[in-house]
């Protein structure tokens, strides 16, 4: 995928883009027919740096957890609470891997987070069986009356 990335993106937008600004013209309608093809190549870097550097880190702090997804400090992280989640499954969808079936790690409960799509098998196994020590544990904890604040 990387090098039909450097390819797609070298021949496209230096071609398209390269023209103009080696000449000092701009040309309003070869900018515009580079648009989609500027957009393709943003995406299909995205793809390639999330595939070879890319990571999923889950992180817990007083009964909160994040989900970390990213490469190095760019990407997005979405906070939930334990108490929102009772189970972890993993799930088959259909997502952005090329119209492959993707799996997917899923916490249920109150609230439904899915997310990991292009974790490895094993590192997908993983992070499931660590969430689900987790999610028992909480679960345990809350039955018997025992405080959360313990396992911070």
């Amino acid at each position: 995928m990387v090098p039909f990335t450097c390819v797609w993106s070298g021949i496209s937008l230096g071609g398209i883009y390269g023209k103009q600004i080696s000449s000092g013209q701009f040309d309003p309608t070869s900018s515009l027919f580079g648009v989609p093809f500027l957009l393709g190549s943003v995406f299909l870097i995205g793809y390639c740096a999330m595939t070879t550097t890319g990571k999923v880190e889950l992180s817990q702090r007083s009964g909160s957890l994040s989900v970390f997804t990213g490469v190095g400090r760019l990407g997005w992280t979405r906070y939930y609470l334990w108490s929102d989640f009772s189970s972890a499954r993993e799930d088959s969808r259909n997502g952005f891997n090329w119209n492959r079936q993707g799996v997917v790690i899923v916490l249920e409960g109150k609230r439904r987070a899915a997310f990991g799509t292009m974790l490895s098998e094993e590192r997908r196994y993983f992070m499931l069986s660590a969430l689900r020590q987790k999610l028992r544990n909480s679960n345990h904890i809350q039955t018997a009356g025992v405080a959360l604040a313990r396992f911070r």
